[in-house]
């Protein structure tokens, strides 16, 4: 049991990964204080911050909150505040399965409290590839904190590099979760063949549209042919298109032309934590 900084107990997230607590010890989070790193314990209190992005249902002039993406943060002010910087180092410790877990843990928790719509939880391919217990872990933990399997997305991460056997096969199954009602996201979908490819072999719920592909239709053809390519696929195979990304007016005019339904960016929601 933790305590927060109000002093509450807090139960502790679920990151136990089967075999891997020696190199779950060696995950660090950096101060960068005078330039060295310091080790002390990864999930201590203050370790990670747990951030929720709205993603809206565009309808006519509305906007309609249909879930959130949890975002995770290392510690403020230190060199791995950023999510980028926070899992290049765990990856380079070994860790990425562990943090995973972690992040994935406290964001259940933080957004049992988040009322209605569907929770966006970012996974990386290594944890669904290493992770042999990640279906029974996703179960435990929603079961803890009394959250709703049916609102769970998993958000696949970087899925064009994922390089193992059976890959489709085990993202359309996730060990029996998406029968019980997890859903499938595909992020940052590009105009790549393997992008392309990879939406009809995984079967996801949803992808989304990477705000540079929106950027990039505002000034070139090929960029509008992948979109309304993209929607045309999604339709045939009912699977709903998030655009990601929305920074301005000129973004989000550009989703609406192109009939894309949901939409989620800074111009839309900039991430908070859950209130």
């Amino acid at each position: 049991m933790r305590h927060s900084s109000l002093g509450e107990a807090v139960p502790e997230p679920v990151v136990s990964v089967p075999g891997s607590t020696e190199r779950r010890q060696h995950l660090a989070v950096c101060t960068g204080k005078k330039g060295r790193d310091f080790i002390r314990e990864p999930y201590a209190p203050g370790a990670l911050l747990t951030l929720f992005q709205p993603i809206f249902r565009l309808e006519g002039e509305e906007r309609r909150r249909m879930g959130a993406e949890c975002l995770s943060r290392g510690p403020a002010g230190t060199l791995l505040e950023s999510a980028g910087a926070l899992f290049g180092f765990a990856r380079a410790a070994g860790a990425v399965c562990s943090l995973d877990r972690a992040c994935i843990a406290q964001g259940i928790r933080n957004a049992a409290t988040m009322g209605s719509g569907l929770l966006f939880l970012n996974v990386h391919p290594e944890t669904l590839k290493n992770d042999a217990d990640f279906p029974g872990f996703i179960r435990t933990v929603a079961r803890q904190y009394n959250f709703p399997l049916d609102r769970i997305v998993l958000e696949l991460l970087e899925y064009s590099r994922i390089d193992w056997d059976g890959a489709a096969r085990r993202c359309r199954s996730l060990g029996g979760l998406r029968a019980a009602g997890v859903r499938l996201a595909l992020d940052d979908v590009h105009p790549r063949m393997d992008d392309v490819s990879r939406v009809a072999e995984y079967q996801p719920d949803f992808i989304k549209i990477d705000g540079d592909v929106l950027r990039g239709a505002r000034v070139e053809r090929r960029f509008r042919q992948f979109i309304v390519a993209m929607l045309d696929l999604a339709e045939r195979l009912r699977i709903e298109v998030i655009a990601e990304g929305v920074e301005n007016a000129g973004d989000l005019t550009l989703v609406k032309a192109a009939e894309i339904r949901l939409a989620q960016g800074y111009y839309l929601g900039m991430p908070a934590p859950m209130t």
